[in-house]
Order: C-alpha cells, then sequence, then structure tokens
C-alpha cells in the first residue's frame, strides 16, 4: 500500500507524471476520471487550449480515436477489475491455505508430542524393569551362583574323601 492510500488522499494527475504507480486503485482513479471527462477542470489555462485544440484536431481528422479512447479506457476498467477480482480470490485463497497449513502443523506438533511424551514413558518404564532386574535379578543370580559353587565345593569335597578312601594307604603316613 502506498503512502499516499495509507493517508486517504486521493491520487491527482501529478502521480501519474513521475514514476509508473503500480497501484490498481490509481490507475481506476485515472481510467474512471478520463472516461467521465473530469480531468478539464483540472487544467490551466494552456493545458485546456492545448486539450481543446487536440479535440478539435481529432474531430477534424476522423473523430474515432476519442470513441478508441473511451473503448480503452472501459476495456482497462474492466480487466483493472477482473484483475483486482483476481488478486482477492488469490489473496482469500492463499489465507485459507496458511490457515489449513497452521492447523496441519499444531496438529503434527500435538502428535509429536504425544509421541514424545509415549517414548518417555516407555524410557522410564524400561529404566524401573532394568533397576528391578539389577536389584532382583543379579541379587537372584548372585544367590543362585553362590548356591551353585557351594554344590560344587560338597562335590569336590566328597571326591576328595572318596579318592583318599580308595588310595593305599601311604607307607610313610602315620596315622
Amino acid at each position: 500500500m502506498s503512502k499516499r492510500e495509507e493517508s486517504g488522499a486521493e491520487p491527482s494527475l501529478e502521480d501519474f507524471a513521475g514514476e509508473v504507480t503500480h497501484e490498481p486503485a490509481d490507475w481506476r482513479w485515472l481510467w474512471q476520471r478520463e472516461l467521465e471527462g473530469s480531468f478539464e477542470d483540472e487544467l490551466g489555462f494552456a493545458a485546456k487550449i492545448a486539450a481543446w485544440g487536440g479535440k478539435l484536431f481529432r474531430k477534424l481528422t476522423g473523430g474515432r480515436s476519442e470513441e478508441r479512447r473511451g473503448r480503452q479506457n472501459r476495456f482497462n476498467l474492466v480487466l483493472l477489475s477482473h484483475l483486482e477480482n483476481l488478486d482477492k480470490g488469490l489473496r482469500q485463497d492463499l489465507h485459507r491455505v496458511q490457515q489449513e497449513i497452521v492447523v496441519d502443523l499444531q496438529s503434527v506438533r500435538t502428535d509429536l508430542i504425544a509421541d514424545l511424551q509415549q517414548l518417555n514413558s516407555d524410557l522410564e518404564e524400561i529404566d524401573r524393569a532394568f533397576a528391578a532386574f539389577k536389584k532382583d535379578g543379579l541379587g537372584d543370580l548372585s544367590r543362585q551362583t553362590e548356591a551353585l559353587f557351594s554344590v560344587l565345593d560338597q562335590k569336590l569335597d566328597r571326591v576328595r574323601r572318596q579318592v583318599k578312601d580308595l588310595a593305599p594307604p601311604d607307607e610313610n603316613a602315620r596315622d
């Protein structure tokens, strides 16, 4: 939006004398005013004489140029109206798509948060299970290992005694 439009001021002919404006509303104003022929009130005396001379020349040379100019202005207004409608439609579509994207992103965000919370919960459960295994499972494993070593020691003692009983008496050994 131009500074002039922001201030709410109406365009003037000077707005079209310098750099070309890209504001559709300015062009609509210009072509509508030309079509209505209301610029002559704003022209100075010399410009009015030049405009009157131009009209006279156009009438003497065929008269169709004024009609063509009017048609061109009407065409420009119709074309501008279509472009403004297209622009309005595109802006509405863009706004709708942006809203859909925001909703989709919020949904994805919600799903990701739920998934991360579930993963965190699963990891906590794994941590608790591992801690319980370390506490109880390793303790049980340690007790079972000690029991197995105890049984093994008892069997070794028994085998030693049997070997001792089966061995011939040592002649040097005194009981």
